[in-house]
């Protein structure tokens, strides 16, 4: 079911700070609180600049693949949206460890701890 931005209440975005999430926030925003997990691997902090002083939302600096911080983030949220990944298709060829670690496990790990809350 398609998710209207006037019903999003409290929400996650992995990967918020790139180019698509920075445009998700822009339109969640005033609908209810926005919180975003990003690592800035990719994501630059000047795309979500004009929100840090806003009380509806909040940025963790962190990475997929640490559990624990990503389950505490996701505690209490109606929606998460996950836009997190590897950027770098052709690291992925000579390097395919990244494509497990941020693709497979991070989108597990983010699965998981949408189970678990």
């Amino acid at each position: 079911m398609p998710v209207s931005a006037s019903k999003v209440n409290k929400c996650v975005i992995s990967g918020g700070a790139g180019f698509i999430g920075s445009h998700l926030v822009n339109r969640l925003i005033g609908s209810g609180e926005v919180t975003i997990y990003d690592d800035l691997s990719s994501g630059r902090k000047e795309f979500l600049q004009r929100y840090l002083g806003n009380p509806n939302f909040h940025f963790i600096q962190a990475d997929l693949l640490n559990f624990d911080t990503l389950n505490k983030a996701i505690a209490n949220h109606d929606v998460v949206f996950h836009l997190a990944g590897n950027l770098d298709v052709r690291a992925g060829i000579t390097n395919t460890k990244l494509n497990l670690q941020q693709g497979t496990l991070a989108t597990h790990n983010v699965l998981e701890a949408m189970k678990v809350n």
